[in-house]
């Protein structure tokens, strides 16, 4: 099929008869795309977002950016909802889900959907999903500041969303990534009746054939050849691992990526970024794989430097009630290695943050978001009816404790929360005011919590470093350096001749930098 696709005209995608929505999500597209141009698109949608890492102003665009700003602006307004609306609906047939799609796209020189009798080139659908996106960022965040029932509903719909637009950015901007990497993302986003297909249905993307079709082999077996052939780089099939509760293929081996789940939470490694960590990556310490015996073994050169003494929360027990002052009482309690306690976690939990590329975290943007959070989610555990001055009494307590211990800069007075909790036990109006408030000084770190703490939960190990990882992580997991992985690795041990289940890469904070390697012993270390 690859070959057919490749070497046709054109190739037309047919989405179903029209619905309510087809003409408003149609109109969405071809404004978006038409009306600015390929040049301009990408600083333009880059200044307007409100994630404008650079500062870049937009008095100080040229005429034509601002025009265009002026356009998106009017676009994403209110205004247009039922155009957008229409637009997620669209997004929701059942093309956009199928695995064999993918090929049926990316391959053709020209592409074009159908729906009933509208028409439009396949290359006006990517932008409208990233301005999406944007806008589902938006109101799932303002979520958590407005108490909204929904929020875990929002975050599913969120998330759902963005796994398409990393469907479109594979299907239909083939050059903003390696072509090695279109299969993984397409393997895991696809739906089929085989579960073999979520790996052959990706074959004909390839310049070779790395696998060939037999569906008589058992799906651990395929999903394992393919990922030896297909992936390059050896250090990259673990970072691709997903968090192990969302697996479901039987037999599959610890680390090997399974290919029915959609792959959750984010991707450690941004590829095509500069490396941020080199944890086992010093001197001449190179990636080898092993030989083994046993195919369903994956041995590397390994040293095990930490263990998980203590598991912390995970993003939704974070962000719910008394989580943040939960995981404060915590930390407060423990033994710690050094450096400052609030400044540490609120680095660590979001500390991975990747994009276009490596973004670091500033105490200008992300500390100052973190100290209105904790404002925020500390006034609204004291506001609570059922607390009563006794507990009132013990977060007065835990708050002015950390503050001797850490920069005080990013953790909120006694007296600032007292105010602000005033504040939500007030009126409507000057409710809403306080929390929006609050919302928009916190938005960036928010979103950068989302981004990458959302599917894992931190740790304290047993030298006192803390850390994230997989939500499965559990005490007694050990900490292992790989030779040559930019990453530490989380194993627990399998009681039968030393061999270890992978659970997931992880952060650990004080390694990241190959600070381990001195006076480390590698030995073989087998996962399976």
């Amino acid at each position: 099929m690859g070959r057919i696709y490749h070497d046709c005209a054109s190739v037309v995608a047919w989405l179903g008869l029209e619905g309510p929505e087809t003409a408003l999500a149609f109109k969405i597209m071809e404004i978006v795309q038409t009306q600015i141009s390929a040049e301009t698109w990408v600083q333009t949608a880059r200044i307007r977002s409100w994630r404008n890492l650079l500062g870049e102003k937009k008095e100080d665009a040229s005429p034509e950016i601002r025009r265009n700003i002026a356009l998106l602006d009017e676009v994403m307004s209110p205004a247009w909802d039922a155009h957008w609306e229409a637009f997620s609906q669209l997004m929701h047939r059942s093309w956009f889900y199928r695995a064999w799609t993918t090929q049926e796209c990316i391959l053709p020189p020209q592409g074009s959907f159908w729906c009933g009798n509208l028409r439009c080139p396949i290359r006006h659908f990517f932008r409208p999903v990233a301005q999406l996106a944007e806008r589902l960022h938006h109101g799932s965040l303002d979520d958590v500041f407005l108490g909204s029932d929904t929020l875990l509903g929002e975050r599913e719909a969120l998330r759902r969303n963005l796994i398409l637009l990393e469907v479109g950015r594979s299907r239909f901007a083939l050059h903003h990534a390696p072509m090695y990497e279109i299969p993984w993302k397409s393997a895991r986003r696809g739906q089929c009746i085989d579960p073999r297909d979520h790996v052959y249905s990706t074959l004909g993307l390839f310049d070779h054939d790395p696998i060939h079709p037999d569906y008589a082999k058992p799906v651990d077996e395929v999903f394992r050849e393919f990922v030896l052939v297909a992936e390059p780089r050896i250090d990259h099939i673990l970072y691709k691992v997903e968090e192990p509760s969302q697996r479901v293929t039987p037999n599959l081996p610890s680390w090997v990526p399974d290919f029915q789940t959609p792959g959750w939470p984010i991707e450690w490694v941004c590829l095509g970024a500069e490396p941020v960590y080199n944890a086992g990556q010093a001197g001449d310490k190179v990636i080898l794989k092993l030989e083994s015996t046993d195919p369903r073994v994956f041995a590397l050169m390994g040293c095990l430097v930490d263990e998980v003494k203590h598991v912390g929360a995970s993003f939704d027990e974070l962000v719910g009630r008394d989580g943040l002052l939960t995981s404060l009482r915590q930390l407060d309690g423990m033994e710690w290695a050094g450096g400052d306690i609030v400044e540490t976690f609120w680095r660590t939990l979001p500390i991975n943050l990747i994009g276009a590329g490596p973004m670091h975290l500033t105490a200008e943007r992300h500390g100052t978001g973190f100290r209105a959070m904790a404002l925020y989610m500390i006034a609204s555990s004291i506001s609570l009816p059922d607390v009563s001055p006794t507990d009132v009494s013990t977060t007065e307590q835990l708050v002015e404790s950390l503050r001797r211990k850490t920069n005080t800069e990013f953790l909120p007075t006694w007296a600032e929360i007292l105010d602000f909790s005033a504040a939500l036990r007030g009126d409507e109006a000057g409710r809403k005011d306080a929390i929006r408030d609050a919302s928009a000084r916190a938005k960036e770190y928010m979103f950068s919590l989302h981004r990458m703490f959302e599917g894992r939960r931190w740790y304290v190990t047993d030298k006192g470093s803390l850390g994230t990882g997989p939500m499965s992580l559990r005490a007694g997991d050990r900490v292992c350096i790989f030779q040559g992985m930019r990453y530490p690795c989380l194993l627990r041990g399998k009681g039968d001749g030393g061999r270890y289940t992978f659970i997931g890469c992880c952060y650990v904070d004080g390694i990241m930098h190959g600070e381990a390697l001195p006076g480390a012993e590698f030995v073989r270390v087998e996962i399976e």
